[in-house]
């Protein structure tokens, strides 16, 4: 049995109208929806692949942020969270809440060179599962960073 060229995969959109809902909301209800954004910044999996084939899918590895409001999530920080960081960099201080899914490198791996992590008065609210071994979130994140296989150190 063959299997097709991922890269030629069919895309598959919904859409969703805020026309309907935006009917028969409440008028507070109307403005929070309004400022609901969401930019997928990194969509593979299992290594990154950015080039000329992968331009309609991206070849960032997982990172999505969500804009509700004045908050901002951001799910996964995959080698798409560096893109995402440099657009940061560019706004006054930074408040989000970061969401790890898991701690797979396609994950995590991109949060080693999230410039605005480490830039101090930015403030990152970190959420994650315990690993089996007892790792917290925080600690997986420092561990992908230990010499000799990361020339920075993670406070």
């Amino acid at each position: 049995m063959s299997h097709p060229d991922r890269n030629q995969a069919p895309v598959h959109r919904s859409q969703f109208s805020l026309q309907a809902l935006e009917a028969s909301a409440d008028p507070a209800m109307t403005q929070s929806l309004s400022e609901f954004v969401i930019q997928f910044w990194g969509v593979r999996g299992s290594i990154a692949v950015p080039g000329s084939e992968t331009v309609r899918y991206g070849g960032n590895t997982s990172c999505v942020e969500m804009r509700v409001g004045s908050k901002r999530l951001i799910f996964d920080g995959g080698t798409g969270l560096r893109m995402l960081g440099k657009q940061l960099l560019k706004q006054g201080p930074v408040e989000a809440h970061m969401f790890f899914s898991h701690s797979h490198w396609d994950h995590i791996q991109g949060f080693p060179f999230f410039i605005p992590a480490f830039i101090p008065g930015n403030c990152f609210h970190i959420y994650g599962g315990i690993a089996p071994n007892g790792a917290t979130m925080k600690q997986r994140l420092s561990d992908q960073m230990l010499h000799p296989n990361f020339q920075c150190r993670c406070r």
